[in-house]
């Protein structure tokens, strides 16, 4: 699976082909079979989301880091990852709040205050969502991806 995972500054394979989807069900397939001999496996749920990810099934993708974070409650990436699937399923309420969390967890990672920017900004708390942009680029100011949101924001707001 890990070739079709989507990882931060790390290039991955398309999903698209048969052989690729049959890989990941497969991974998938054994990573349910190692939470069931240990449902304590955080990372095992972790790693499915992902697979779940390339799939494009952010339902059970969110359902996998859900399970994730319920057992490991101090690991940013996990609560990232449950921040995006929280939000492509239109649960922008949890995206917040997890985004919130994650925040809590790291509060300098200009990254994850950029992604609680995004989630105000679908919750419709435009304001908060500036604020918040600005944070991040006060600390990395050259973030062209936070600077895009933050356009994106002022447009929304205006």
């Amino acid at each position: 699976m890990a070739p079709y995972m989507q990882l931060h500054d790390a290039k991955s394979r398309p999903a698209n082909t048969e052989k690729a989807r049959q890989r990941i069900v497969r991974g998938i397939s054994l990573l349910e079979e190692v939470v069931r001999i240990n449902p304590g496996n955080w990372s095992a749920y972790w790693i499915m989301g992902k697979g779940y990810q390339a799939l494009g099934n952010s339902a059970s993708a969110c359902d996998a880091f859900g399970k994730s974070f319920a057992i490991q409650k101090e690991e940013p990436d996990i609560v990232r990852e449950l921040m995006f699937e929280c939000l492509n399923l239109g649960r922008a309420v949890e995206g917040v709040q997890a985004a919130e969390y994650a925040v809590k967890l790291s509060p300098e990672d200009t990254g994850l205050l950029a992604n609680l920017a995004l989630a105000y900004l679908i919750a419709g708390k435009n304001d908060d969502a500036l604020l918040l942009a600005d944070k991040s680029l006060q600390i990395t100011p050259v973030d062209t991806i936070t600077q895009n949101l933050k356009k994106c924001i002022i447009e929304v707001r205006d």
